[in-house]
Order: structure tokens, then sequence, then C-alpha cells
């Protein structure tokens, strides 16, 4: 057994959060939506629940992405196999093809995820915050 495989799973779990995230900012754009057409508020608060609900959408499925990398992640046995992932990731991500066989740690790995995480947190409190002002504020 690879002896980061429970420690990928982990993070595949922390990241499947991400479904909630996109989940919530469709749910608050529909509230936003509502509280438009009822109550008449500015359009300006539509304009930026639409901007934050985009960027949760972008931060979300990021998340999503990340989970079915950390449990591909969570599979692999040997070096060579990880050395041959990040080189593919490279090679799609970076369009670069040449020879990496030096895989990412777990720490940068999480750190990358974390920071998702966070920002996807950020701009759902955002949204949050944005339609309790539309409503209080008009």
């Amino acid at each position: 057994m690879h002896p980061n495989k429970i420690s990928y799973q982990t993070i595949a779990a922390f990241a499947k959060s991400g479904w909630y995230f996109v989940i919530l900012a469709c749910f608050l754009l529909g509230l936003q939506l509502s509280v438009y057409y009822v109550d008449q508020v500015h359009f300006i608060w539509l304009a930026l629940s639409f901007f934050l609900w985009l960027s949760i959408q972008y931060y979300g499925y990021r998340l999503i992405i990340d989970e079915q990398l950390f449990k591909t992640l969570s599979q692999i046995t040997t070096e060579q196999e990880a050395c041959s992932f990040d080189e593919a990731l490279s090679f799609i991500l970076k369009n670069k093809t040449e020879k990496v066989c030096q895989p990412r740690s777990l720490s940068s790995r999480w750190q990358g995820t974390k920071k998702l995480l966070i920002y996807a947190t950020l701009l759902l409190l955002s949204q949050v915050i944005c339609l309790f002002l539309s409503i209080f504020i008009g």
C-alpha cells in the first residue's frame, strides 16, 4: 500500500465539498433573483450576486476535479506511477512535454486544495452577505 493512500483519500473527501459549494451558490442565486423580482431591489445586487455565483462555480468545479485527481493518486503504488501522473498533468495543464520525475509532495498538493477551499468559502460567505444587504438595504 502506498504510504500516502489514506492521506490522498482524506484530501479527496475534503475536495468533495465542491459539490456543496456549487449547489449552495445556485440556491443563493435563486434567492437573490426572487428578492430582485419581489422587492425590486437595485440591479447592482443581482449583478454582484451573479458574479459571485460564477466565481463559486469555478472554484467548486476545481474542487470536484481535485477530488477525482486525489482518488486517482490514492490508487498509485509506485514512484514511477506518480512521476507518470505528474508528467501527464504537466502536459495537459501546462502544455509542457519535459520529464518531471519528481512527483509533487503531499503537502504541496494539499496547499493547492486548501486554497481552493478557502476561496470558495469566502466567496460563498460574500454571496450570503450580498443577499442580506440587498434585503436590508435595498
